[in-house]
């Protein structure tokens, strides 16, 4: 062989190596691909479970900067925290079911939140924000602002599991703007310049029942209206008051292993009346402390057990 001479590979061997190369490349990118729709299907996947009194959370702020809609606000469970626990909010239009996911980010800044819901515990890093193009937001529907809750933790065999929940955050948003209820189904008291009205300045609705129950709360105070009609001549009308509060042992000894205190009135017997007031009946009770995280409460019959029942973070 000359010194020159280079010896060559057959030209099929070059052509079938590369070819080889390519189906690699291809199948690699088509699994990714596969594997990427999986997981972002399995991150849109969520199933709204009923509120547990251990998940505390809160949308604090809702803005519009530039372009983007920026919603604010903190979440935490204190069965399971950890500075690696991430909330994302869902919002959900309550007409069609069809959902927006804002972009999720930890706020960087350590936020407040009311001793009441700490107890003493450090969750400042629990805050959040999230960020959407404010175009996405259809003009005239209401969202419901949902919050599903991840964090991982070792279970008792030394495994890594993630403890996910989806909840809602019994707020909406209708014209960039948080608010309390539906206004597409929410129904007003019939109260206009009565004592009523005046009494209940400034409360805040606790929850209402489209059957014909408001809640509201002011200060230490619940107030139950009722429309005469649901209640009608019955005597036995409970209205049962389940409060949670962080440290289950400021509860009654009585009530700790069920981790609320049960404080239940008779509707007609705690009933008030108001001037001017037609077609409803009203209770007014106070809330047994300023400590309390959770509220179940509604309408409850001795004979056939819940009517109406609500269980909400009460802030």
């Amino acid at each position: 062989m000359c010194k020159n001479e280079v010896k060559k590979e057959p030209k099929n061997g070059v052509r079938e190596y590369r070819i080889h190369i390519a189906i690699c490349i291809l199948i690699a990118v088509v699994a990714f691909g596969i594997n990427w729709k999986i997981e972002a299907d399995r991150s849109r996947t969520y199933v709204v479970s009923e509120s547990t009194h251990t998940l505390l959370k809160e949308v604090t702020e809702a803005r519009i900067e530039g372009n983007a809609f920026v919603l604010s606000g903190w979440g935490f469970d204190t069965n399971y925290y950890n500075k690696e626990s991430s909330s994302e909010l869902i919002l959900q239009d309550t007409e069609t079911g069809e959902t927006l996911w804002p972009k999720m980010q930890k706020n960087q800044e350590p936020v407040l939140i009311a001793e009441k819901y700490t107890n003493g515990e450090d969750y400042s890093t629990a805050g959040f924000t999230g960020t959407l193009e404010s175009n996405a937001l259809k003009g005239g529907n209401v969202y419901e602002i949902l919050l599903r809750y991840t964090s991982a933790y070792i279970d008792e065999n030394g495994r890594e599991q993630f403890y996910i929940r989806t909840v809602t955050t019994d707020k909406f948003i209708y014209e960039n703007k948080i608010i309390e209820y539906n206004p597409k189904t929410f129904t007003g008291l019939e109260i206009m310049g009565t004592e009523l009205e005046k009494e209940l300045e400034g409360a805040e609705l606790f929850h209402y029942f489209p059957e014909g129950m408001w809640i509201y709360c002011k200060g230490r105070k619940l107030y139950y209206v009722v429309k005469s009609s649901v209640i009608g001549e019955r005597t036995d009308s409970l209205c049962p008051m389940h409060c949670y509060i962080r440290n289950v042992q400021d509860v009654p000894e009585e009530g700790q292993k069920y981790g609320f205190r049960n404080s239940d009135f008779n509707f007609d017997l705690q009933s008030v009346s108001f001037t001017g007031i037609e077609g409803y009946k009203v209770a007014v009770v106070d809330l047994m402390s300023d400590q309390i995280t959770y509220l179940r409460t509604g309408l409850y019959y001795t004979d056939s057990g819940w009517v109406l029942q609500k269980m909400k973070q009460l802030n």
